[in-house]
């Protein structure tokens, strides 16, 4: 009887720590397993499309991979409620101007650190200096590490495909397309 009277009185205490420091931690916003503040102004809440508005002029730049220069970005978005971004964005390469196409979606969600998918495309047409010439990314690219008042947007490696774009990008023979991996983005407002 001894052994269990004394199992009894060392545990007992150490169920109470642990209820006292579970209440203490979900009395501070959820440190544990939390997902930052409830409070979607807050710093640190979550980037989403509840709190984030990327609405609004960028600027910025699409690095090319293997030393091809850079391509300069101008880029109009709109957000809807959803997280849904578009808008025009002109890529300007070896100074012929491209209108295409930025699309998005805001990845995560608003208790998860958000990022966004996007591509960029131009179809067959939508130059009029270059109308056989299409841009587009079979594989969406991605943006993530940004704060809900977001001023800058860096993104990870993603390839772009250009078909029949001579003179602007040259095609990779005896192919009329050139497929560019690693190319990375930078905007800012």
């Amino acid at each position: 009887m001894p052994l269990n009277h004394g199992i009894g009185r060392t545990t007992i205490p150490a169920v109470l720590v642990l209820i006292a420091l579970s209440a203490a931690c979900s009395g501070v916003g959820g440190l544990i397993g939390g997902g930052g503040s409830s409070d979607l102004s807050s710093p640190t809440a979550p980037t989403n499309p509840a709190n984030t508005n990327l609405s609004g002029n960028w600027t910025g730049t699409i690095t090319r991979p293997s030393g091809r220069g850079t391509i300069a970005l101008r880029w109009t978005a709109t957000q809807d409620a959803s997280g849904i971004l578009s808008g025009p964005i002109a890529m300007t390469i070896n100074g012929v101007t491209l209108p295409a196409t930025f699309s998005g979606i805001f990845s995560g969600g608003t208790n998860n650190p958000g990022g966004i998918m996007f591509r960029i495309t131009m179809n067959k047409g939508d130059s009029s200096a270059f109308p056989n010439c299409s841009v587009s990314m079979n594989v969406p690219g991605t943006i993530a590490g940004f704060s809900p008042a977001a001023t800058s947007l860096s993104s990870d490696a993603f390839t772009m495909g250009y078909t029949t774009c001579q003179g602007v990008v040259e095609p990779t023979p005896p192919m009329n397309y050139t497929i560019e991996s690693g190319n990375t983005m930078s905007l800012n407002r």
